[in-house]
């Protein structure tokens, strides 16, 4: 990210060049939200994984976890 902020200020005239090479791909990034009802992901949403493979193609695991 550094690299690509100091990029954009040093040719600020190809911003648009610099982010669709530089960006991250944030879709195998683990996720976790920490509120009264956690809960956590990574990868596609189901709705997002039906329309990528069809609803044969996928398969959906829900885990529940104890807190500390």
């Amino acid at each position: 990210m550094a690299h690509r902020l100091a990029l954009r200020k040093e040719q600020p005239e190809n911003a648009e060049l610099l982010m669709s090479r530089f960006m991250t791909d944030y879709t195998h990034i683990p996720t976790t939200v920490f509120s009264p009802t956690e809960y956590s992901y990574v990868g596609l949403s189901e709705q997002e994984a039906e329309a990528k493979y069809g609803a044969e193609g996928i398969e959906v695991y829900h885990r529940e976890a104890v807190p500390l």
